[in-house]
């Protein structure tokens, strides 16, 4: 083989663990909102609160990415911004990829769910879910759908409000696309007592 060969070839850098959709090549600036500056004494005013929520509702396009969320057993939404392995004791897979998953452990008294049951992750405007070759399968309803199991090593491209029985009756749900989140604009207004 000779350097002609290779004349074509394009390397380009690895993507960073903390932008994995960013391209290297990529223009597009990202702003985030104006940080809530809090007095000496550590309390934010209402009125710092107010205008800080009035400043990120005011510029969405500034937030964010869209991203999908999921909630588990009712709790407060978890937003697919990263991969995510649910199971009794999730484990990293095998194989390093560029970002590292998040890891939801759950409760399974009757080891009906296993130790990395389920993956979640949103893939462009799609949520994949993949059965990490449970044991029992993960049982899955879409609305206005009969019920499946999905069984171990599937994968399904399933939408906002589908439900996932991952056993032990712990139950996750598809959530919609969201840029800026009711809890987010929660959590400015918590920061004083």
């Amino acid at each position: 083989m000779d350097d002609d060969d290779f004349a074509d070839t394009v390397i380009r850098p690895s993507l960073s663990p903390v932008e994995p959709f960013a391209r290297p090549d990529d223009d597009t600036i990202v702003k985030s909102p104006p940080p809530l500056v809090l007095p000496a004494d550590g309390r934010a005013s209402s009125r710092s609160r107010a205008r800080a929520v009035e400043d990120i509702a005011a510029q969405p396009e500034l937030s964010a990415p869209a991203r999908y969320r999921f909630s588990l057993n009712s709790a407060d939404p978890i937003s697919l911004d990263v991969p995510v392995l649910i199971g009794r004791d999730p484990r990293p897979p095998r194989v390093a990829t560029a970002v590292m998953p998040r890891f939801v452990r759950v409760h399974s008294p009757r080891r009906e769910v296993s130790a990395t049951h389920v993956e979640l992750r949103q893939d462009g405007t799609s949520v994949i879910v993949t059965d990490m070759r449970s044991t029992n399968g993960t049982v899955i309803t879409v609305p206005g759908m009969p019920q499946f199991t999905l069984h171990a090593g599937g994968s399904l491209v399933v939408a906002p409000g589908t439900t996932l029985d991952l056993g032990d009756d712990n139950l996750v749900e598809i959530m919609p696309i969201g840029r800026l989140l009711a809890r987010d604009l929660e959590s400015f207004e918590r920061l004083s007592p």
